[in-house]
């Protein structure tokens, strides 16, 4: 019996398609700037809600042709996001 959690859980874990979730932030109102900023780097790089809240601006680094975020993940650990997508960068 598998419990999903510990080894193979991995395997069993599935994504949600692009198409939902473009659906999710359509309904998401265009006054609500903020919860839309939020949202977007969620959806374009694959940060998990936990790392896009414990976001500062000091956290992004718009440097031409080196757009990034240092991300504070699980653990504790520092790591870097691209932001190589046009569409976040703009």
């Amino acid at each position: 019996m598998q419990t999903g959690s510990g080894e193979g859980a991995a395997a069993d874990a599935a994504g949600v398609g692009r198409e939902p979730v473009e659906g999710i932030l359509a309904k998401i109102p265009t006054a609500r700037l903020r919860d839309r900023l939020l949202f977007r780097p969620m959806l374009e790089t694959g940060l998990r809600v936990g790392e896009a809240l414990a976001l500062y601006v000091e956290d992004l680094d718009l440097t031409p042709d080196d757009e990034h975020l240092r991300v504070l993940g699980k653990g504790g650990k520092r790591r870097t996001v691209l932001l190589d997508d046009p569409q976040v960068v703009r």
